[in-house]
């Protein structure tokens, strides 16, 4: 039933509507279409993201762990980095950040595809490098995005290096690897009104904690913990089920983690 359940909210996520983000006005788009060389000593970065399927999905990206900007479908965004050096680009993804790093030269251009993929729960994300020629080709077809919004304005790693040892959800990881992972990825049979309490609350819904609750390094009993007080606003990101329960991805007051399905409780969803 649940299994079912999970495939429903995958294909739904991913076939959904597209999502909209800030956008910079029409000049300054096709100033960055120009794909000037960047200033002396820096190299530029444009990131994009084409349409295709997760539409609904906003994905946030960092550079060197500092928040570039949150994508969606159709976008790019375009910043400069100290040339001659490695940068770290991530992608917010389904369960931690997945980091692609790139050795940068002075002077030079570098395009960077964001893609969504298909996740065990919902879309995840990932990046890759594209020449330079097929990236300019494709950043003309796009909007120029505004920076410096995102979900989360700090990356981090939501699982803790004291809860790796039980659980370990890598980059690039399967459904199946992630299933190994986690020891049972795939919830047990359950009772039709478990079902509906899982149902109580969606990906990408805004929720008023009613109880003062603690927040997850990892979807572990044993990871580390902070305390999120009665009416904290959590932003549900995406959810897991494994040996330890049903838990939530969540980012709430400028930090990322996890809470049990039970701590949400009857918190209130609101919209946005």
């Amino acid at each position: 039933m649940l299994k079912r359940t999970a495939l429903t909210v995958i294909a739904a996520a991913m076939s959904a509507g597209c999502a909209t983000v800030p956008m910079e006005g029409k000049d300054a788009s096709s100033q960055a279409k120009l794909f000037n060389a960047p200033s002396q000593g820096q190299a530029g970065l444009y990131i994009f993201r084409a349409s295709g399927p997760g539409g609904a999905l906003k994905k946030d990206i960092w550079v060197d762990g500092k928040c570039l900007g949150e994508s969606a479908p159709n976008v790019f965004f375009f910043t400069e980095v100290a040339g001659n050096d490695e940068h770290t680009i991530s992608t917010e993804s389904e369960f931690s950040p997945n980091d692609l790093r790139l050795t940068a030269e002075s002077n030079k251009n570098y395009f960077v595809e964001q893609y969504i993929k298909m996740g065990a729960f919902v879309g995840g994300a990932n990046l890759r490098v594209v020449g330079e020629e097929n990236g300019k080709e494709r950043v003309r077809k796009l909007g120029l995005a505004t920076k410096g919004t995102c979900s989360t304005a700090e990356l981090t790693h939501a699982v803790s290096p004291e809860s790796a040892s039980s659980i370990s959800v890598q980059p690039e990881a399967s459904p199946a690897q992630v299933t190994a992972q986690t020891s049972a990825i795939v919830a047990p049979s359950q009772p039709d009104g478990f079902a509906r309490q899982l149902l109580q609350h969606e990906v990408g819904q805004n929720v008023i904690l009613s109880a003062t609750e603690l927040l997850y390094d990892g979807p572990t009993l044993g990871s580390r913990t902070t305390e999120l007080t009665t009416g904290t606003e959590v932003l549900l990101k995406d959810r897991l089920t494994n040996a330890s329960g049903t838990w939530w991805f969540v980012s709430a007051q400028g930090q990322i983690g996890w809470l049990t399905a039970s701590s949400l409780g009857q918190g209130a969803a609101i919209d946005r």
